[in-house]
């Protein structure tokens, strides 16, 4: 078969993709909540070599504003954080990062 594997005589296993939507609640200790795109970039202030990367953090303040087009060339994560609410350890917002991605041929970037 040109589109699967072969598992058994006639049985014909077809390569496919599963896609699933969640409905996330992002009240993190409360809701005074921020959203915040966080691109990998290469620093061109540092020189001509451009091998030193690192974290552009962009706010997302309106809805408008953060309609997004994936750009796995700039490792795109999301970051949901109260700054009202401090981690006791690093003293920094509590928050967590939304992180897509995919891999393969197959699995072709899905957002």
């Amino acid at each position: 078969p040109t589109h699967g594997v072969l598992v058994a005589p006639g049985v014909n296993s077809q390569i496919h993709q599963h896609m699933f939507c969640a409905r996330l609640d992002v009240a993190i200790d409360g809701n005074e909540n921020e959203v915040s795109e966080i691109d990998i970039c290469s620093d061109t202030s540092t020189g001509s070599c451009q091998n030193v990367f690192g974290p552009v953090t962009t706010p997302l303040v309106t809805e408008l504003q953060a309609r997004r087009v994936c750009d796995s060339t700039k490792a795109r994560v999301w970051k949901i954080s109260n700054p009202s609410s401090l981690n006791p350890v690093t003293k920094k917002p509590v928050s967590y990062k939304l992180i897509p991605f995919t891999r393969g041929p197959a699995m072709p970037t899905l957002l």
